[in-house]
């Protein structure tokens, strides 16, 4: 992929993948906006960098703050914040439909759980460890 002069932004630019990134992107050209959240991570970064030739426009920030996000997006123009935003909103989307289920999941599990120990209040322990017994066809303690 030809990336000669286009703008990549590089998000956790000073972490391990996100260094990589940069060394990777560099080397096809990209014009590199890179945003680090700890100060100490880009300083190493820039100092990496610069020996290679390599001067990325650094912000400093979270990414889950908006003012970081648009200084950060403003970086890579118009056309890179409008494809952000609508990728960071379908993250936004998946992940709560994601999470609804994983909560009907824990719901029905805690519901069963309370149904098994009502019913199991009911029973004799001996005639529980009976029906275990039969069921598994080992012995319950």
């Amino acid at each position: 992929m030809d990336l000669q002069d286009q703008r990549v932004l590089i998000t956790g630019a000073g972490g391990g993948i996100g260094r990589a990134l940069v060394r990777e992107l560099a080397a096809r050209g990209a014009r590199l906006c890179a945003l680090e959240h700890s100060p100490a991570a880009a300083e190493a970064l820039i100092a990496e960098l610069e020996p290679l030739g390599i001067n990325p426009l650094l912000s400093y920030g979270d990414l889950t703050q908006a003012e970081t996000r648009q200084a950060a997006l403003a970086q890579v123009g118009p056309q890179g914040a409008e494809l952000f935003e609508a990728l960071l909103q379908a993250m936004r989307q998946a992940l709560q439909a994601a999470l609804s289920r994983v909560f009907f999941v824990a719901l029905l599990v805690i519901v069963a759980a309370f149904v098994v120990n009502l019913f199991l209040k009911e029973i004799p322990l001996r005639r529980q460890h009976k029906i275990m017994e039969s069921k598994t066809g080992g012995s319950v303690g």
